[in-house]
């Protein structure tokens, strides 16, 4: 899985277990929620500031939101070593 599948599915998983919509979260966040959704969907990167903003309007902690995206990451990066 790629870290941004991994990252969304982390996301989506909270605001569906809170059940919240993409709209109030989007609002929350101070974003339309065509901007949110192309950050869920990988067209556009989450800032930092952004995932800090998830993570306290979820009333997580960030490292739930980013639990195995570090390893996803670090899994595509070795993929992408032995195809060089």
């Amino acid at each position: 899985m790629s870290y941004i599948r991994q990252l969304r599915s982390n996301i989506v998983a909270e605001i569906s277990r809170q059940d919240l919509t993409q709209t109030t979260v989007a609002m929350r966040m101070q974003l339309q929620q065509n901007a949110l959704s192309g950050r869920l969907h990988g067209r556009i990167p989450f800032r930092l500031s952004e995932l800090l903003s998830l993570a306290e309007i979820l009333d997580v902690p960030l490292d739930d939101l980013l639990n195995g995206v570090e390893d996803s990451y670090l899994e595509s990066r070795s993929v992408e070593g032995m195809a060089s």
